[in-house]
């Protein structure tokens, strides 16, 4: 896999979670991973995507309104 595919698996993870749609023993082994290497500036650049993700999303949902 590599590195290209490993950050859309991740953030997909971080997607899928915070949608509630991880089953509880994913979600369990992803957060546990992630709390083992939260200084990896790997993991780090993947939540700031995730983060505009976010704020995209959000916005486009207020848009609606």
């Amino acid at each position: 896999m590599s590195e290209s595919e490993l950050k859309k698996w991740v953030i997909r993870q971080m997607i899928a979670i915070e949608a509630g749609e991880l089953d509880d023993e994913k979600t369990e082994k992803f957060l546990s991973f992630v709390s083992e290497n939260t200084g990896s500036p790997f993991l780090q650049e993947c939540y700031k995507i995730f983060e505009k993700i976010k704020q995209v999303i959000c916005s486009d949902d207020e848009s609606d309104d």
